[in-house]
C-alpha cells in the first residue's frame, strides 16, 4: 500500500493506493511541490509503515510576458513566478532558434522574475527571449517566446566646436543605445567629405562621443 501525503501531511487524493509491484508511477502531481511517501507491505493485513521519503518535483516552465520599458538600448525582461522556483535561466537571442545568443545571456541565472539589458548595441533590432525554472531538482522545459524588435535611437545633439591643440573638438550625445556614430566632414574648399567612425563613447549615462579633427585639414 502506497501512502501519499502532500508537504503538511495531508493525504493526496485517492491514496493510500494498492498496487502488485515494488514500485509505480504517479502522475497528476503540482510541479514544484513537496511531497511525501512511504509504504506497507500486506499479505491480507498491512504491515508497519516504512520509513518515509520527501520529494521535491522539478517546477514547470514559466509564462513568459512582453518585454516592458522597450528602447533603442535595451528592454526589460519579464515572466511569471512558478511554484517551487528558487531561481530562474534567461536566454536572449538574435534569432528565433537561439543560435546567435547575447553575450552573458546563456542561461543566465537570475533569482527575480525580470531582467533588464541595457547598452544594447545597435538600435532596430529583432531580440526573442525565453526562460526556464530552477530548483534543487533540476529546471524545467523552455517557456514560451517573446520577441521585440527595438526602435530608432534618438539624433545625437552637436556641441559648438573647440579649437584644442590644433585640433577641431566636437562633442556628440543624446543617443539612445551604443549606436555606430559615423562624422562627415570636408574642408571649406573640399568638395568632397571625408567619413570617421568614432571610437567606444566617453561616458554611457549620458552616452557621450568625443570626434577631433585635424585643424590644419580645414
Amino acid at each position: 500500500q502506497v501512502e501519499l501525503l502532500n508537504a503538511d501531511d495531508t493525504p493526496v487524493s485517492g491514496f493510500p493506493k494498492l498496487v502488485n509491484t515494488v514500485g509505480t508511477s504517479i502522475t497528476g502531481l503540482t510541479s514544484g511541490r513537496v511531497y511525501k511517501y512511504r509504504i506497507r507491505s500486506s499479505n491480507g493485513s498491512l504491515s508497519a509503515q516504512s520509513n518515509q521519503i520527501t520529494v521535491l518535483l522539478k517546477p514547470g516552465p514559466p509564462v513568459a510576458l512582453n518585454a516592458l520599458n522597450i528602447i533603442a538600448g535595451g528592454f526589460k525582461a519579464v515572466w511569471n513566478a512558478t511554484t517551487g522556483a528558487t531561481s530562474y535561466e534567461l536566454d536572449v537571442a538574435t534569432d528565433v532558434g537561439f543560435i546567435n545568443l547575447l553575450t552573458g545571456y546563456n542561461a543566465k541565472p537570475i533569482t527575480l522574475t525580470e531582467e533588464t539589458l541595457s547598452n544594447l548595441a545597435i538600435p532596430q533590432t529583432n531580440y526573442w527571449y525565453r526562460v526556464r525554472a530552477v530548483n534543487a531538482s533540476g529546471k524545467s522545459t523552455n517557456s514560451n517566446i517573446i520577441n521585440l524588435t527595438t526602435p530608432a535611437g534618438i539624433p545625437l545633439s552637436f556641441s559648438a566646436p573647440e579649437i584644442v591643440n590644433g585640433k577641431i573638438k566636437i562633442t556628440l550625445q543624446g543617443a539612445s543605445g551604443i549606436p555606430v556614430v559615423k562624422f562627415h566632414s570636408r574642408g571649406i574648399a573640399e568638395t568632397n567629405f571625408t567619413e570617421e567612425t568614432a571610437g567606444a563613447p566617453v561616458t554611457v549615462d549620458p552616452l557621450v562621443y568625443e570626434m577631433t579633427i585635424d585643424a590644419s585639414d580645414f
